[in-house]
């Protein structure tokens, strides 16, 4: 169940994701359906909920942030790969990016792993950024999937 709907939500972000304009349209939704297979898995309590979903809102709202910054960079290797436009010293740009970006989500996870941690065990924690980790992972696969790599050779 969950592998078919994540494979609808890429599908549907790739979909849109060729569209500049609808990129945003398309982060949302994918960002609600996450919302809605995360709220059938760590089953959590009546107790935990009010507090984990209010976590919850305050961790999407800080990845959201590091996600756009993944789909500009996206877009922009994207862009100089069709225009032949990649220079050494943009290159380097990315690269650098790539790695912040990856920085900042490590400790994002980092910091709402102990926030998690005092509404729910420490088990439901894990389970809930298997989760988000699973779903990132498919995406991450569909992305490398579809973005060509570039070749050192090449002269841009």
């Amino acid at each position: 169940m969950i592998r078919r709907l994540l494979v609808a939500i890429i599908i549907g972000y790739f979909t849109t994701m060729a569209h500049a304009d609808d990129l945003e349209a398309s982060r949302i939704e994918l960002e609600a359906k996450k919302k809605v297979e995360i709220s059938k898995r760590p089953k959590i309590t009546s107790d935990e909920s009010e507090l984990f979903w209010d976590i919850y809102s305050d961790y999407e709202r800080a990845s959201g942030k590091i996600t756009r910054d993944s789909f500009d960079l996206i877009r922009k290797f994207s862009d100089g790969y069709k225009n032949n436009s990649i220079s050494e010293q943009s290159a380097t740009n990315m690269l650098a990016s790539y790695f912040r970006i990856e920085g900042e989500k490590l400790q994002l996870k980092q910091e709402y792993y102990a926030l998690f941690q005092k509404v729910m065990p420490a088990k439901k924690v894990f389970r809930f950024f298997q989760i988000d980790n699973k779903i990132d992972a498919l995406i991450r696969c569909d992305i490398a999937k579809k973005l060509p790599l570039i070749e050192p050779d090449m002269e841009f």
